[in-house]
């Protein structure tokens, strides 16, 4: 069977050339670059959601599929609750909060995900490597291992580069300054 390498990210620094807080991160690209080396990678699967190209795509000599190009408005207006939603208690909102959670649904969710692993189960390769969102790297995962795949999973979650991109007065551990 196959072998699947997960790697959960922030879209952010997927290098999506059509997302709109897309962040440049050269140590995403290095870090793609040794695990495409490392695992013999020969297919690259993305979350890219019809936003790309992408770091990954331009990686991919060609072996690459965006697993959710089907993930549009069409697609999503089958369902009656929206992907995800704010989540702002009447607390929060008399309060300082800058950001909230976020509510997901599940139901679309579980759709989308299904809709990944029978995209990857259609292709031919030896080695994949899965580029998703994190809050998707472990369901996608256990989908994926699920379905009869060797699977090991990833995350790189550059918070400090994140934070300095969309936060400049970030301190040096990520943390507001006064």
């Amino acid at each position: 069977m196959p072998k699947l390498i997960v790697f959960g990210t922030y879209h952010d620094v997927q290098g999506l050339k059509n997302f709109e807080k897309n962040v440049t991160d050269p140590d995403y690209k290095a870090i793609l670059g040794v695990m495409i080396q490392e695992h013999s990678v020969d297919f690259i699967f993305e979350e890219a959601s019809r936003t790309g190209p992408s770091v990954a795509s331009e990686m991919a000599a060609g072996r690459y599929l965006d697993i959710d190009s089907d993930t549009t408005y069409q697609f999503l207006s089958q369902f009656s609750e929206a992907s995800e939603r704010l989540y702002l208690p009447e607390i929060l909102v008399k309060s300082r909060v800058q950001d909230t959670a976020r509510t997901l649904a599940l139901t679309v969710e579980d759709r989308r995900e299904r809709s990944w692993v029978e995209k990857i189960k259609t292709q031919k390769f030896n080695t994949g490597l899965v580029i998703c969102g994190v809050v998707h790297s472990l369901s996608i995962a256990f989908r994926l291992q699920g379905a009869g795949f060797d699977v090991e999973a990833y995350h790189y979650e550059p918070i400090k580069r994140l934070c300095d991109a969309f936060y400049p007065r970030c301190g040096s551990r990520g943390e507001p300054q006064n």
